[in-house]
């Protein structure tokens, strides 16, 4: 978890749904809140966990992004 914490990017390893992982990424507001998140889903064969890494930075600008657009600044 504090890898996690310290990418800003989460990886789902079929905890919640067997045969699917996820990267993930908080999207915040202005005052630095999580108010939303957004990822990207696929099955074990479309996803093995290299693929996770690959996609986790691509993930985590397209969180910044829209955070930015709600008034957050990094």
């Amino acid at each position: 978890m504090r890898a996690y914490l310290a990418r800003d990017v989460v990886f789902d390893l079929e905890e919640n749904e067997v045969g699917i992982r996820c990267a993930g990424a908080p999207v915040r507001e202005v005052g630095g809140r999580v108010s939303a998140a957004i990822s990207v889903a696929s099955a074990i064969p479309f996803m093995p966990e290299e693929r996770l890494e690959e996609i986790a930075p691509l993930v985590r600008a397209a969180a910044d992004d829209i955070s930015r657009e709600l008034g957050w600044s990094r």
